[in-house]
This record gives structure tokens, sequence and C-alpha cells, in this order.
């Protein structure tokens, strides 16, 4: 059993977790976006697409959680600092 099938079994009728549909292919990449823009924080756990994930978190606003045995080697090296802006409509 993987560390995201772990979670779903310990965590799933958890009244404050939203573990999506597990299993499920996801179709709706608004949806899954409106999701992630609505939680402030997301289990980032290993396996396929664990860098799209990260990715998707960042862009969302969404501060991943990252859960993973051993080490954690990222290639990603920051350069500059970035300033996050706000503009309302």
């Amino acid at each position: 059993m993987g560390i995201r099938q772990a979670v779903v079994r310990e965590l799933a009728s958890h009244p404050l977790l939203d573990v999506g549909r597990p299993g499920e292919r996801i179709r709706d990449t608004a949806a899954y976006h409106r999701a992630l823009r609505s939680s402030e924080w997301c289990l980032s756990a290993p396996g396929f697409g664990f860098g799209a994930r990260l990715v998707d978190y960042a862009a969302c606003g969404c501060i991943p959680v990252v859960v993973r045995p051993g080490r954690l080697l990222l290639t990603l090296t920051l350069t500059r600092t970035l300033t996050p802006t706000l503009t309302l409509t």
C-alpha cells in the first residue's frame, strides 16, 4: 500500500479533509484547480506526477505537505525572490 492509499484509509472520514475520489482519474481540470485554490494544505506524496502536483499546488496557492520516506531531493534552485501581488477587480 502506498502513502496516498494509507492516508485515504486512515483519514477519509475526517470532517476537515477532502481526499477526493481515491483511484479515480481527474477529468475536470477546472474543478481540480478550484479545489486546490480552496485548500490551504495539499498532500504531495511520491509517485507518478509528483513534480507536476507540486507545480499545480504552488500555482493555486496551496501549501504542499511533502510526505516522502528517506531524503527529499529537489532539483529546483531559487535564483530570485518573487513578491506576490494581489489585483482586485
